[in-house]
């Protein structure tokens, strides 16, 4: 009977240390920070950070593409994230659940477009935490032609990637600023007397009456109450030379010296600061022509 009691007090005591020693795993894996480095900048993840989930780094979807400088858009339950690169524009697609990335690369050979189609396959699926999609690390990396180190004794992961290999926030932002512009205008009447309404209206401005003020005074474009801080455009798209060709001869704050002449009429034009979601409304088109050099 002894002996049986002893028994039991071992296995008891067995079980109690297999407990112990299981919580304290668990508390350090959610304790253990991990770093991640893209060329040695450090990602930053603002509400969830990275994680072990069977033995693999998961990060969130979002803020890795984003430091990448691609683009992420979500529907219905999927990810469709573009990448900017030499010669092709790169399209993801993640799947919540899925165990796979689609990968799509469109480009133009000989002017014509062209796509092809592969799959990186995840050893972890994709998966909801927090409300943020976690996704492999080494295969995001994969996706992007990058290579990933990890470095078990400070708990990061430095990932490393040829800058010319993928056009980063940097060069998307500088492409914007030297090709795209954006305008106010003031149509008037396509007539002598659309013309002289002109001429007075410049005058006012370089008097100092408020250009806005003005717009919203004499404009004939009904598109002006969706727009009124102004249109953002880059060559090639406005379907009048006249008007794109006095527009972009402005320097930031200026406006034309004369009413410019259109098919639809006189234009009084001011260029106007691009602002951030100025930057952000056009970014996709951006991307595309700068990987495809159009």
């Amino acid at each position: 009977m002894k002996k049986e009691k002893n028994k039991m007090r071992k296995i008891c005591l067995l079980l109690s240390l297999c407990l112990l020693f299981g919580c304290v795993s668990v508390v350090s894996a959610q304790d253990t920070q991990i770093s991640v480095f893209l060329n040695a900048q450090r990602v930053v993840f603002p509400d969830q950070e990275p994680m072990l989930i069977s033995d693999r780094t998961m990060v969130p979807l979002r803020a890795i593409f984003e430091a990448y400088g691609c683009m992420v858009e979500w529907n219905n339950g999927a990810a469709y994230t573009a990448c900017a690169m030499p010669g092709r524009v790169r399209l993801l697609q993640i799947i919540e659940g899925g165990n796979q990335i689609l990968v799509r690369d469109y480009m133009l050979e000989n002017g014509k477009e062209k796509a092809t189609q592969s799959t990186i396959v995840l050893d972890v699926p994709a998966q909801n935490v927090n409300g943020r999609i976690m996704v492999p690390l080494r295969a995001i990396s994969e996706a992007l032609d990058a290579e990933v180190v990890w470095n078990g004794i400070t708990s990061s992961v430095n990932i490393f990637y040829d800058k010319g290999n993928i056009y980063g926030l940097e060069q998307q932002n500088q492409f914007i600023a030297e090709n795209y512009i954006k305008v106010q205008h003031i149509l008037l009447e396509n007539s002598d007397a659309g013309k002289s309404k002109g001429e007075i209206i410049i005058h006012q401005v370089k008097q100092g009456t408020n250009f806005e003020a003005l717009m919203y005074e004499h404009n004939l474009d009904g598109g002006v109450a969706k727009n009124p801080e102004g249109y953002v455009f880059t060559k090639g798209e406005v379907g009048d030379q006249s008007f794109e060709d006095a527009a972009f001869a402005l320097n930031v704050g200026q406006v034309t010296d004369q009413p410019v002449k259109s098919a639809k009429g006189y234009h009084v034009i001011q260029r106007v600061a691009l602002e951030q979601e100025d930057y952000e409304a056009v970014r996709l088109q951006a991307m595309q022509k700068l990987a495809l050099g159009q």
